[in-house]
């Protein structure tokens, strides 16, 4: 099954490279799972051991080089579209990627010399979409929504001239 797959796969790396593109294969990943059912009639998501831990593929005009493409567990996410998705439906990596970039916000407006415009455009352009793209597909705890939000809240507050203990409220308008 596994050898079926990785010559179906093969074959639409080839298809796609003669049409001009190709899979950028460093990114990819594959999954091997099945279900273990509990005591009480609950299913989980476990890695089928049984498959080898790696595929390897050709890239694109480069059938004699070979890439190594891993297989993760039901737990560890992988990158698609900007978002971090793991099969078992844990978000935990999409939380760090996202308090990290909260983190990384923080330090630039923590920055004095940028104006209150400059403060705005860098939240509206740069920060806001990168970080409310995931949220529409992840499933992100309120608790852990809080702990980013107020890792970003206080700095633009206080860069765009509001005190921060100022409602969110306040910052984000009206809601009809």
């Amino acid at each position: 099954m596994i050898a079926d797959q990785i010559t179906k796969v093969s074959q639409r790396a080839e298809k796609l490279y003669a049409s001009g593109g190709t899979l950028e294969l460093s990114k990819c990943a594959w999954y091997a799972l099945t279900w273990q059912w509990d005591p009480k009639g609950k299913a989980h998501l476990q890695a089928n051991i049984d498959t080898p831990a790696d595929l390897l593929l050709t890239s694109g005009g480069y059938q004699r080089d070979t890439v190594r493409i891993p297989r993760l567990g039901p737990d560890q996410a992988s990158k698609t579209w900007g978002c971090y998705i793991a099969p078992n439906g844990s978000s935990e990596t999409q939380v760090k990627v996202l308090l990290k970039k909260a983190e990384q916000f923080k330090h630039v407006m923590s920055s004095p010399s940028d104006s209150k415009v400059d403060a705005y455009i860098q939240y509206r352009v740069f920060f806001f979409p990168v970080t409310s793209f995931p949220l529409g597909i992840s499933q992100i705890s309120y608790k852990y929504l809080k702990n980013i939000e107020t890792k970003y809240m206080t700095p633009i507050k206080q860069q765009l001239g509001f005190r921060r203990t100022s409602s969110n409220a306040i910052f984000y308008g009206p809601h009809s």
